[in-house]
């Protein structure tokens, strides 16, 4: 930059119109200081006062404000706290791997399952006609019940076929059966009128799988076509009644605490072709004898 440049010239070059509005607004801007000094001021005044009424009110209120502070009940004193509880805890006298009676089928809500609880079997709805929908139960499989007025029960077993009954032989057992090869036996001890057994049992040529998708199952899903494995991780309370795999079958009884049992039964093939109910640990020898 030259003397030139900062010579008399340049500073007479600057107009003196701009240099003297620019006086103006200089002494403009300190002549209202004071007011805006003053405005702060009676901001900050009024927003104190603000503060000090809701101060106030809150401490004629009783109301004690603060984090996690319990809002007051109707009287004055504190009220319930208030906090997700979540579900409530379910009690139940059963033990798992329990078989209790099913009573008579009916539809009913399952309770949603926590995130945290096990899988359980999912089974569809119940269908008279269709004995994959069945539940084997302590007192029943299905439709038939322990109990049950014999005569009277065969009537409402819709989903099998009735055999025959042997004209020879007076027989206290009433046999049914299915096309797709499963077998199905109510009978009372030839006293009473009173069913004291049911029977399913199913083709074992079909194999386990085959069998496992007629099958009903009890609600831990043991049925026909499981394996030893499966019934004992579902009960292992069961108890080893017989041993005898070509003949009688391996046989695992579990008692319901009502001196009635479940009997799974076993054969060669190593799966559960025979499922029993009644108030004996061991499936019937005879049914007619």
């Amino acid at each position: 930059m030259t003397d030139d440049q900062h010579g008399p010239d340049a500073r007479a070059s600057f107009d003196p119109d701009r240099a003297a509005a620019l006086r103006r607004v200089l002494s403009e801007t300190a002549a209202e200081e004071p007011a805006r000094t003053a405005r702060r001021r009676r901001r900050r005044v009024v927003a104190a006062s603000v503060v000090t009424a809701v101060v106030a009110v809150v401490t004629v209120g009783g109301l004690a404000i603060g984090l996690g502070a319990t809002p007051p009940g109707g009287d004055g004193q504190a009220g319930p706290e208030l906090r997700p509880t979540g579900r409530p805890s379910a009690s139940s006298s059963s033990t798992p791997g329990s078989l209790e009676p099913v009573g008579t089928p009916t539809a009913t809500a399952e309770p949603a399952p926590s995130p945290t609880a096990s899988p359980t079997p999912t089974r569809p709805a119940y269908d008279p006609a269709d004995p994959s929908t069945w539940t084997i139960a302590s007192d029943s499989i299905g439709p038939a019940y322990l109990d049950a007025v014999e005569s009277e029960q065969v009537g409402t077993i819709s989903a099998f076929d009735r055999r025959p009954d042997d004209v020879d032989v007076e027989c206290p057992a009433t046999f049914f059966s299915r096309p797709d090869g499963l077998g199905l036996v109510t009978g009372s001890d030839g006293v009473t009128d009173a069913t004291t057994y049911v029977v399913l049992s199913g083709d074992q040529q079909l194999g386990a799988a085959a069998l496992a998708a007629l099958s009903p199952t009890t609600v831990e899903g043991i049925g026909l076509g499981s394996d030893t494995a499966s019934v004992l991780a579902a009960y292992p309370q069961a108890r080893k009644t017989m041993d005898d795999p070509a003949v009688y079958g391996v046989q695992y009884a579990v008692e319901d605490g009502q001196g009635r049992y479940v009997v799974f039964e076993l054969h060669e093939g190593g799966f559960v072709d025979t499922v029993t109910v009644s108030r004996s640990d061991r499936t019937p020898y005879e049914f007619c004898g």
